[in-house]
């Protein structure tokens, strides 16, 4: 069952974008958290302080992005929704149509993590309602900001295909005057939602995110700068992925040597995680299961601290790199302790479920009684037609005999009235 955490674009204020993997959402969100975390010697906690800067901050696009961020501190609490409220509210009230689409986007996630298919599709019809206003007032920013809240609501609820289509569509929203800084940053966005995508479209938009990051640094070689060092890095781990799941073991060989020319200790948390993540795929379908393990481990000693769920998935992947190398006293133990514990993270949402199922059930039992009493009246209806053609048989063929023997009798009457009618003649003359 997936699990899924806010994880939207970034608004355009000049902080780097993010994007969307299915596998990783929970980690880059936590990289917009860091943003404006605030410690005090109380140790305050982040939601805390988020607070206190909220009610200093006049309503400008800062406070939106404060309203947004302290949604994300309880996902799956009221309190998310109450915040979810007063972001669209004054996004609304400033005309801010990015920030309203990342709030239906949200609630969107909010009502998906609830299992809640209604709320889930009408706040996805307001998305595209949003889109559909933006395109009648020629608002093609707005219009862009929705694709990429709908192409991650797409990709969240499984529709692949609709939500790369809606990526794509963003990407062909930019003005021809757009800068290769906003192309980088839609196409980064793109890269990392359909990276979990087996689709040479997806394939297509990576290559262009390469041209958009060579010339960039070809604008930018003549100051000596390396000012796009990360981003090669993640684009060509998401080139080794892509190769990966699609079985291209060489083209992926080709990538992963480019990734440790970009590597280094001191990039971004989240990109070494995803870089030891892939390396750990790669040694596990090599069959080179040691190195695998250790990559793996690095993987989860990264990544643990800012995923979703203590990295759950990456310690599960590790237990499935065992079971292949045929270390199954470690595996099964391991697998079954981990599927535990992915349970009890997930406690709240089967719970949630359970009463789901059994309205569900409900439902059903009430289907079951409403089909047996259409059963029951549609025998009597039947009953009732038999014998009324039981009835309405034997008497149509009566009827049809008596006219035949009153037209017969009719014609004999006819015939002794002209023959009598004749004898008076005869008597008359």
């Amino acid at each position: 069952r997936m699990q899924i955490l806010f994880h939207t674009p970034r608004p355009t204020n000049g902080r780097k974008k993010g994007g969307t993997s299915m596998k990783r959402i929970g980690i880059f969100c936590i990289i917009l958290l860091g943003l404006i975390t605030i410690q005090t010697a109380q140790a305050m906690t982040v939601k805390d302080s988020l607070v206190q800067v909220l009610d200093t901050i006049p309503a400008n696009k800062t406070r939106l992005n404060v309203l947004y961020l302290l949604a994300y501190q309880d996902p799956m609490s009221p309190s998310c929704l109450n915040y979810l409220d007063r972001l669209l509210k004054e996004a609304a009230v400033q005309e801010d149509i990015e920030y309203q689409c990342l709030a239906m986007y949200a609630y969107v996630v909010y009502y998906f993590n609830h299992q809640d298919g209604k709320n889930t599709k009408l706040w996805m019809d307001k998305l595209t309602e949003m889109y559909r206003l933006a395109s009648q007032t020629n608002n093609t920013q707005g219009m862009r900001y929705a694709k990429l809240c709908l192409m991650n609501a797409y990709l969240m609820s499984a529709r692949y295909k609709e939500g790369e289509n809606a990526g794509f569509e963003a990407y062909r929203l930019l003005p021809a005057t757009a800068s290769l800084e906003e192309r980088k940053d839609i196409l980064q966005e793109i890269s990392l939602a359909c990276a979990s995508i087996e689709s040479e479209e997806s394939l297509k938009y990576l290559k262009e995110f390469e041209i958009v990051l060579d010339k960039m640094s070809r604008q930018e070689a003549k100051f000596k700068l390396r000012i796009h060092h990360t981003s090669y890095l993640l684009l060509e781990t998401l080139y080794a992925n892509y190769y990966l799941q699609n079985g291209h073991i060489d083209e992926a060989r080709i990538h992963l040597k480019k990734m440790n020319e970009y590597f280094s200790p001191t990039d971004y948390i989240p990109c070494r995680g995803l870089y030891y993540d892939v390396y750990a795929q790669y040694y596990r379908i090599t069959q080179m299961y040691d190195k695998a393990l250790i990559y793996a481990d690095s993987a989860i000693n990264l990544l643990s601290g800012v995923s979703d769920n203590n990295g759950l998935d990456y310690r599960i992947k590790r237990a499935g790199i065992l079971a292949d190398a045929g270390r199954t006293d470690e595996a099964i133990p391991l697998l079954r302790n981990l599927l535990a514990k992915k349970d009890t993270f997930y406690q709240h949402l089967s719970t949630s479920q359970m009463e789901e199922i059994y309205e569900m059930k409900k439902i059903d039992e009430l289907l079951l009684e409403k089909e047996k009493h259409r059963s029951i009246i549609q025998t009597i209806e039947l009953a009732l037609i038999t014998i009324a053609l039981i009835i309405l048989i034997p008497a149509t063929i009566r009827i049809f005999y008596v006219k035949k023997r009153l037209k017969k009798e009719e014609e004999e009457i006819k015939k002794m009235t002209q023959i009598a009618e004749e004898a008076n003649e005869v008597k008359s003359h």
